[in-house]
């Protein structure tokens, strides 16, 4: 029963770390000028069409900075980052092939 506990206890703080982050994030968006928010429309769009592909570079690209930063100061070396990089770099490909394939089919 403990071990419940303790993995609902755990399961409670992330639940709720997300959503005070979601909380700051929906405040400074709701602050934004104008300007900014069309700043950071144009940077997660695709000409006005949101694009996951564009979300999900900029969610990885925290994640790994958060990754390689907690293993440089917590074990004092420096990891082999070729993976996250091809990743990335995966998820950047996704997008310019979609738009690539979107030019040469007309559309």
């Amino acid at each position: 029963m403990s071990d419940f506990l303790f993995w609902l206890a755990k399961l409670l703080l992330k639940v709720g770390v997300a959503t005070a982050f979601l909380t700051v994030l929906y405040w400074l968006f709701s602050r934004m000028s104008d300007g900014a928010k069309a700043f950071w429309t144009g940077v997660f769009s695709d000409a006005g069409t949101p694009s996951f592909s564009r979300v999900a570079t900029a969610i990885m690209v925290v994640a790994a900075i958060v990754w390689i930063s907690f293993i440089i100061y917590f074990k004092r070396e420096i990891p082999d980052v070729g993976g996250v990089v091809l990743l990335i770099g995966t998820l950047y490909g996704i997008n310019v092939a979609g738009t690539a394939a979107a030019k040469i089919g007309g559309k």
